[in-house]
């Protein structure tokens, strides 16, 4: 019964945070049907072609030490076909500093779980854009240890990395979200 009560509260609180969003934005984000991952599971999400990753939310879970995620993309006209899937861009339980190379912006995330660590390894799709990247910066934190995550790009910006830091005491990572104009 109160595992139910839990998810039903979650429900409620993701649909509270779509009700938020920009209307301007809601046309067209497309959000991942419900979470792209269970708890202690295999990540595995893309964007529709054309599209790239815009918004993102997690919630922690301490029984499992281990976040749920979900994300939208919004289409964006100087994506190009050329894209590729990193391999492993972080170890477990350290830093992670990743971007994508070159003129490229991550339009897929994937990462497995490991138990006993508590920690997640990520991989990510990157797709070229056409023109420059200009005036990148870093978002503050998106979260706190074993809190909510919320992020959006803002309408005119591309996401084009993910650095993270894992702390072994919440066994949960801190997100940051780098941006640049396109």
């Amino acid at each position: 019964m109160k595992v139910s009560v839990i998810l039903s509260l979650m429900a409620l609180t993701l649909s509270a945070l779509h009700v938020r969003a920009s209307p301007s934005n809601m046309a067209e984000l497309q959000w991942s049907t419900g979470w792209a991952n269970d708890l202690d599971g295999p990540l595995r999400f893309q964007c529709s072609p054309g599209h790239v990753i815009t918004d993102v939310i997690s919630v922690h879970n301490n029984h499992n030490e281990d976040r749920r995620f979900k994300f939208a993309c919004r289409p964006n006209t100087a994506l190009t076909t050329s894209c590729h899937w990193t391999g492993y861009v972080n170890n477990l339980d350290q830093v992670l500093n990743f971007e994508c190379p070159g003129q490229s912006v991550i339009t897929g995330w994937q990462s497995d779980h490991n138990n006993h660590n508590e920690d997640r390894r990520m991989k990510f799709k990157c797709c070229n854009i056409q023109g420059t990247l200009t005036h990148c910066a870093t978002s503050g934190n998106a979260n706190g240890f074993d809190g909510l995550l919320k992020y959006s790009v803002p309408s005119n910006r591309v996401l084009y990395g993910l650095p993270s830091w894992h702390n072994n005491h919440p066994e949960d990572k801190i997100y940051q979200f780098p941006t640049c104009l396109s």
